[in-house]
Order: structure tokens, then C-alpha cells, then sequence
């Protein structure tokens, strides 16, 4: 009989030595965090308190309950500062103290022991319990003729996936994919007929935040950068509506000498305009990155988008503001004209 799932904390950033994620069980009802000895869970951050931050059980509901501690740098749930009354820390949400995040999430024991694994090798890059048991069972499959049913929003990685399994199965059957009958199926959602054990579903990237560094490193040359923790929280609360198409694209943004950091020096939140503007805009802080209005109205979306990009310095928000649309559909247009990067490709 499978036990049911419990709470866990799951430390994001720093990542684990492994590249992967760090899961740490709730136990009792209640535990501490500080860098007090007694704590629960000891820290060594810089600003940290002796006892900085209590995680309790709620009385009612999943959510575990946060409590700042009197801490001098305080304690920040989803990116918000935890007011003295305390809040709620809810399954998915980021909590960080000084300099070290984790993510709530309810997990059985199976879950946790997976996630705790070095990321699942290969372009996948994933720790995440439901993708890789899901991805582990379809390679099991591999020789099975029939659909394949790959299932996630755009820019989820479903393309990356199917090239996966089409190398494994390459490699392993001498490259009789096709003519022994099995093919794959994208979508956004699962179709009637689709068999539960022929099928993958990629979640957005909001909902697999354990994954969204791990991402990150591989995508920025198989390791992480240096970066400041406030940097990390904001990559880790954005929504990231693009998905991993988006995270390329910002990362892109990122190296290119005309808006990135230093070589050298410590990334922070003005290499990523779009993430610092949403977390300062769920946090209550002043918004520094004000529109720019144009001499002219710009069209609803520009027939030159690349030129539009670079009129506002490629902030995604700014852009959708702009011209009237969401962020999501902005990058919808960018992606459909092939826009991948913020410079001009030959």
C-alpha cells in the first residue's frame, strides 16, 4: 500500500552538489531554521539568525504556516516579505531565508526519493518525480508499436522529449523506430484516446519550479552561473509564460554584451528585467523599469518584431504593454516568426 504524500522542503539555491535539489522531510509540528545548532535546519548564510524562521503544520488544509522569527533580513514567501502575523507557505510556493530557498511540495516517500537523484541525465534535465517516472515508463515501452503521447503547452520541451526517446530507441533497436510502428503524438492536452501508459505529460514550467535551475545550468553551458540570491528567487516565482522557450530566450538576453552582466562579476536582477519587474510587482515594491512611450503608437503587434524587441531593450513586459497584448501572446508571435535570441542571425 503506497503511503500517502507528506510535506517536504525541497532546498532550490543553492542547488545540491549533484546539480540537483536538496529534499529535506517535514518532521513534527514544527520545525526551525537559523543557524542556531538547535534549529531544525541549520544555515550558514549571511544575515541568518540564530533563529530566523519556525515552519509549523496549519490546522486546516495542506500549507504549512511561516513565521519570521525576528529575524534582522526578514523571511519572504513567494517573493513576499512574511508580515509578523505569519502566512501561509502553500504546496509549490518558494520560502527563503538569507540566502538559501526552498519549495514546499507534498510528496510520498517514492516522490522524494526520486527528486532527491541527480537530474535525470540527457537534454531532458529534470528531478521532477512525475516527469521522470513518466519518462522512465515510456522508455520501457520503447520497443512497443503505436502512439506515443507527448502532452504539454508550447515551449514545454515536448520536442526535446521526443528526440530523447527517438535516440534511445536509435541506439537501441538500430534505428527500426518508424518501421516497427511506433510514432509520437504532441498536444496540449490529454485526448480521449490516449493510453495512460503510453503517455507523458509536461507540466508548465510554473508547476515544475525543482526543475527551473537545473534548466537554467544546463542551458547555460552545464553549469550554474554566479547569482545573487534575490536573483534566484525571482527566476523562481516568475510565471514564466513562454515556458523553457522563454527561459532560452531570457538566458540569450542575458550573455549578450549589450544587456548582460560584467564578465566575471555576480549576476542579478537587471540581466533579467522581466523577472525583477514581476517580482517587485508581487512583493509591493516601487517598479523601476517605467514604460517608455513612443513618439508614435506602435501597431498591435509590429510586422517587424524584431525591431519592436529591440525598441524596448527585449523586456517582454514592456513590449506587451506597448502594444496592448499579454506576455503570453507576445511571445506566441515571437516564437511563430522564429525568434529565438536577442541578436540578428545571419
Amino acid at each position: 500500500m503506497a503511503r500517502s504524500a507528506r510535506a517536504h522542503l525541497v532546498r532550490l539555491f543553492p542547488p545540491a552538489e549533484h546539480g540537483g535539489v536538496v529534499v529535506i522531510p517535514f518532521e513534527g509540528s514544527r520545525m526551525t531554521i537559523g543557524r542556531s545548532q538547535d534549529c531544525s535546519i541549520q544555515l550558514q548564510d549571511r544575515g541568518v539568525s540564530p533563529e530566523h524562521a519556525r515552519v509549523e503544520r496549519s490546522r486546516t488544509g495542506s500549507a504549512l504556516r511561516v513565521q519570521d522569527l525576528r529575524s534582522g533580513a526578514g523571511t519572504h514567501v513567494a517573493g513576499r516579505h512574511v508580515p509578523r502575523q505569519g502566512v501561509d507557505l502553500r504546496d509549490g510556493e518558494t520560502l527563503r531565508v538569507g540566502e538559501t530557498i526552498f519549495l514546499h511540495r507534498r510528496w510520498t516517500e517514492a516522490d522524494a526519493v526520486s527528486a532527491a537523484l541527480p537530474p535525470l541525465p540527457g537534454p531532458v534535465n529534470s528531478c521532477h518525480p512525475a516527469i521522470v517516472s513518466g519518462l522512465r515508463r515510456l522508455q520501457g515501452k520503447r520497443f512497443d508499436a503505436g502512439a506515443f503521447w507527448i502532452v504539454g503547452a508550447s515551449g514545454s520541451g515536448r520536442s526535446v522529449v521526443i528526440d530523447h526517446l527517438s535516440t534511445l530507441v536509435e541506439v537501441a533497436s538500430g534505428g527500426d523506430w518508424i518501421t516497427d510502428g511506433a510514432r509520437f503524438v504532441t498536444c496540449e492536452s490529454v485526448p480521449p484516446d490516449a493510453d495512460p501508459e503510453r503517455t507523458l505529460v509536461l507540466p508548465p514550467l510554473t508547476d515544475r519550479r525543482e526543475d527551473l535551475l537545473v534548466l537554467f545550468a544546463s542551458l547555460n553551458g552545464g553549469e550554474l552561473p554566479p547569482m545573487t540570491p534575490r536573483l534566484a528567487e525571482a527566476l523562481l516565482v516568475y510565471d514564466w509564460p513562454g515556458n523553457i522557450r522563454e527561459l532560452r530566450l531570457s538566458l540569450a538576453r542575458a550573455h549578450d554584451p549589450r544587456f548582460g552582466a560584467e564578465p566575471g562579476t555576480t549576476w542579478d536582477l537587471p540581466q533579467f528585467p522581466d523577472c525583477e519587474r514581476f517580482l517587485r510587482e508581487i512583493a509591493g515594491e516601487t517598479d523601476p523599469l517605467t514604460l517608455q512611450t513612443p513618439e508614435r503608437p506602435l501597431p498591435p503587434l509590429a510586422r517587424d518584431m524584431r525591431t519592436l524587441m529591440h525598441a524596448h531593450e527585449w523586456r517582454i513586459h514592456q513590449v506587451a504593454a506597448a502594444t496592448g497584448r499579454t506576455r503570453a501572446n507576445v511571445l506566441e508571435h515571437m516564437f511563430a516568426l522564429g525568434i529565438r535570441e536577442p541578436w540578428d542571425r545571419a
